[in-house]
């Protein structure tokens, strides 16, 4: 009797077949939804549990039709996690007519776009008043609000910085642009309004490789639980001011700071409490907030 857990299907650059609870990504009438596999019949249907949508809870894939893994094993055979599958950035950047990418065919980028991370400072070519010029910039995979299907962005570098610039209609004062030149970061700041009038907080900080201020919606960067720890109420008012905190993560501190300027997909800058030191990210304000810290809570 085959086994209920393993299907016959193979994983691009993963050495077996999909299981139950495995990740994976699936189209439907345009639509791309994210989930895991909950079970196979014995038909070879497939059903999937789906966490993207608020109206789907899951799904029946018929057997034969597309599964995509969203994640690869690493040389150990730990998974490793993926926002993005391999063909939907191949997909993404064949369809940017805007962007021209020299990079297409570079493992190693096309690896962190899948992870959802931005890209480094890199030569692209931008349409520029209808034309494909070179220019600089960086590349993150994102995702459309209503099919969730992806796209690529890019961010590109300014000549020099401006902080006079607008940011959705709000200038900075002159205390958030002396603290953003210092620091590169203001945390979550609020106070911005949509065309409607419609209030919202967006995490602002400073990316010195585009030489621009640089944005992050406010739920885009979660700060409830950072690395398996629950910081406390101390520790999550230093996360939003932008200054960052010291965290003890599995035995050992580290300097935790949000930003709208991190290449990681989850907006988190991270060092050990050595690094940041080195790196002169802990002032000594902080290190005397240190010795009455709350270490946070550890999540079960």
């Amino acid at each position: 009797m085959k086994d209920q857990n393993v299907n016959e299907i193979e994983v691009k650059g993963v050495t077996r077949p999909l299981q139950v609870n495995d990740p994976v990504a699936y189209v439907k009438d345009n639509v791309h939804y994210q989930g895991k596999i909950k079970e196979f019949d014995k038909e070879g249907n497939t059903e999937l549990l789906i966490y993207n949508s608020k109206d789907v809870k899951s799904l029946i894939v018929p057997k034969g039709e597309k599964i995509e893994p969203l994640f690869i094993l690493d040389k150990d055979q730990k998974m490793v996690y993926l926002k993005f599958t391999y063909d939907d950035v191949k997909s993404a950047l064949s369809n940017k007519t805007d962007v021209k990418v020299n990079f297409a065919e570079d493992k190693n980028y096309i690896f962190n776009l899948m992870l959802g991370n931005k890209t480094d400072v890199i030569s692209i070519e931008k349409n520029i008043d209808g034309t494909l010029k070179p220019t600089e910039g960086r590349l993150q995979m994102k995702r459309m609000e209503e099919s969730k299907l992806p796209y690529v962005h890019a961010d590109v570098k300014f000549k020099e910085l401006n902080l006079e610039r607008p940011i959705y209609g709000k200038v900075l004062d002159v205390e958030q642009k002396q603290k953003l030149q210092k620091t590169g970061e203001l945390g979550l700041v609020q106070g911005f309004k949509s065309g409607e009038g419609k209030e919202f907080n967006l995490w602002v900080s400073l990316d010195k490789g585009l030489n621009k201020v640089v944005t992050a919606r406010e739920n885009d960067i979660y700060i409830g639980k950072i690395f398996g720890v629950s910081p406390s109420e101390k520790q999550l008012q230093e996360l939003k001011s932008g200054n960052g905190t010291i965290i003890e993560i599995k035995g050992k501190n580290y300097f935790i700071q949000p930003s709208a300027a991190s290449s990681k997909a989850d907006g988190i800058k991270s060092y050990t409490e050595e690094k940041a030191k080195e790196l002169k990210l802990i002032t000594e304000e902080k290190e005397e907030k240190k010795n009455d810290k709350s270490k946070g809570v550890k999540l079960k």
